[in-house]
């Protein structure tokens, strides 16, 4: 198999191992091939200093996704200090993320934190966002919006509590 084909080969995997589908605006929709090309090359770059995991979905127009469907959900051992969200799109216009945020509670349950990260330019790199949240178990994500083809990618980033 090609180099193209197999990263074409991977695209729907994506899909089916729970990335959620999700639009992203745009008047000039890019190919299947240029989506998954800025797929694979999220997927290949170093992972930025502190970096408890990432996450990446495909955008389709006019779909949307719930916060429940589809998400993409980083399972983290340690239970660290995240301190912010990197989030990019590929396409034209925006696209909405939302970050679901487990913690452990002073009592021994857990806390639910729900945070929307609306309008994020696509194309224009990376966009830092705070999340600040202590004794993390989860960190669940989930890219939407409107219009045409694209994708998202989200980087979770932790630290030591400052």
């Amino acid at each position: 198999m090609s180099s193209t084909g197999a990263a074409a080969a991977r695209a729907p995997m994506l899909l089916r191992l729970g990335v959620p589908v999700a639009g992203c605006g745009a008047p000039d929709v890019p190919t299947d091939d240029e989506i998954t090309l800025w797929m694979d090359g999220r997927l290949a770059e170093e992972a930025p200093a502190g970096s408890l995991g990432a996450a990446t979905g495909r955008c389709e127009a006019g779909d949307a996704v719930s916060r429940t469907e589809g998400r993409v959900v980083l399972l983290l051992d340690a239970a660290p200090w995240v301190e912010t969200i990197q989030l990019s799109c590929f396409g034209e216009g925006t696209a909405d993320f939302t970050v679901d945020v487990a913690a452990t509670s002073g009592g021994g349950g857990t806390e639910a934190t729900s945070i929307a990260y609306a309008d994020v330019p696509c194309g224009l790199g990376v966009q830092e966002e705070p999340i600040a949240v202590a004794d993390v178990t989860s960190v669940g994500v989930t890219g939407s919006g409107a219009g045409g083809a694209g994708a998202w990618h989200a980087v979770v980033i932790g630290g030591k509590p400052g």
